[in-house]
């Protein structure tokens, strides 16, 4: 499968430096961001540990953003929970 991959990453124009694994990190990225569920993404990256799939998972300024989010909400008291 990898020798396939880059022969169609070079017909596609993809740099040599670049690896089959960096495309999957960023579409395992890409799917946490729009709210995938790390199982999902375990079993889309044919992953047989979620541990692997949470390193792949690259940290992003829209997640970051979003843990801060909540963790103001819920020092306001506004989680959201139990009327909070």
């Amino acid at each position: 499968m990898q020798k396939n991959w880059r022969t169609v990453a070079r017909a596609a124009g993809i740099p040599d430096d670049v690896l089959n694994r960096d495309s999957r990190a960023g579409g395992v990225t890409e799917g946490s961001d729009a709210g995938a569920d790390l199982e999902h993404l375990r079993h889309h990256a044919s992953h047989s540990s979620s541990a692997t799939t949470a390193r792949y998972s690259r940290k992003t300024l829209t997640k970051t953003r979003a843990v801060a989010r909540l963790r103001v909400a819920h020092r306001e008291g506004n989680n959201g929970e139990n009327g909070g």
